[in-house]
């Protein structure tokens, strides 16, 4: 699908999802929500308070109307099974989740009780027949990650011409999540003959050995996601030194001197969440419950790196980033 049809089509089905939110109608009787999260609780600190006062605002009070009990399998696929079957057999009215990895186990759980979900490719997980209808009893959130590699890669050929070459960089604990990734940016690299590899690090000094190991001569270049261990301000200047182009997932990267950054996002995610969680404790049905894709794309390219990089930033590609930096 293309940027424009995506941003269209997606701008319509959120503004149709804000606007069937019976927010008049007071809720019925109370009902409980369990959460399910692959990582350490510390890295979602701040979804499952942000969830529960969105959820408030649609009527549904903790403590009130509103159970919520979150589990946390730090990271362990066998302690994610377990919590995913303990759910299950609580019989929640939904599961509320995010990651490929803990909606694989909450699917393999229960096919009746519905998962509301955000993940990088609903489709090609397996977990949706389609966007619009997604056929089962999951839906939620895509991080719409195909389209977002098939631009990274966009962007990244503009800034290295003659890109045969791109690693793709990942923390070690961020390895259940590389084959969705590289699935999908091997998807955007086959008609274009670029040789992807990848690399998983824990540290700014294995991120150094792993982009000087792929350097090449001009015509490689990096994407580099979800180091929650190392600052970015040590990534980005480890890129620099390894004198690798490279792409990132936020701009927080690109505002510190990494390069350019590229990503699909939402206005408000935690709102599009709860307003899901609420249809669905109103009698809609997931299988009928679009997947929602992101609304909004955002370009930020560093001038001041590619100048040190040797690059040259295209008029054209300057002329779409919605930041600069110099």
């Amino acid at each position: 699908m293309q940027r424009r049809s995506l941003l269209r089509w997606t701008a319509g089905l959120g503004a149709l999802a804000t606007g069937s939110i019976r927010a008049a109608e007071p809720p019925g009787r109370g009902k409980r929500l369990a959460g399910l999260l692959f990582d350490r609780r510390e890295i979602w600190v701040e979804f499952p308070p942000a969830l529960t006062a969105e959820l408030a605002t649609l009527g549904w009070v903790e403590g009130r109307n509103l159970s919520v009990q979150w589990r946390y399998a730090d990271g362990d696929p066998a302690l994610l099974r377990a919590h995913a079957e303990e759910i299950v057999a609580s019989a929640p009215d939904a599961i509320l989740t995010r990651g490929t990895p803990a909606t694989h186990a909450l699917q393999r759980a229960t096919r009746s009780i519905p998962i509301l979900t955000g993940v990088g490719d609903p489709i090609g997980s397996g977990f949706a027949k389609t966007y619009a209808a997604p056929g089962a009893n999951i839906t939620g959130l895509s991080w719409a990650i195909v389209e977002t590699a098939e631009k990274q890669l966009e962007v990244l050929r503009s800034l290295v011409p003659k890109l045969s070459s791109l690693v793709v960089v990942a923390s070690a604990d961020r390895k259940p999540f590389l084959a969705e990734m590289t699935r999908s940016m091997g998807a955007a690299t086959g008609a274009t003959k670029i040789v992807m590899r990848t690399a998983l690090v824990d540290s700014g000094a294995e991120l150094l050995r792993a982009l000087r190991a792929q350097r090449g001569n001009g015509d490689v270049a990096a994407l580099i996601f979800g180091l929650n261990r190392v600052e970015p301000k040590v990534v980005a200047d480890t890129a620099l030194e390894a004198e690798m182009p490279t792409m990132f997932e936020s701009s927080g990267y690109v505002e510190v001197g990494g390069l350019a950054s590229y990503r699909l996002n939402w206005e408000n995610q935690n709102r599009r969440a709860a307003a899901q969680v609420d249809k669905i404790f109103r009698g809609d049905k997931p299988a009928q419950l679009p997947f929602e894709l992101p609304t909004r794309a955002e370009l930020v390219l560093n001038r001041k790196t590619a100048r040190l990089l040797g690059l040259q930033i295209p008029q054209a590609l300057l002329l779409r980033a919605d930041t600069v930096i110099d």
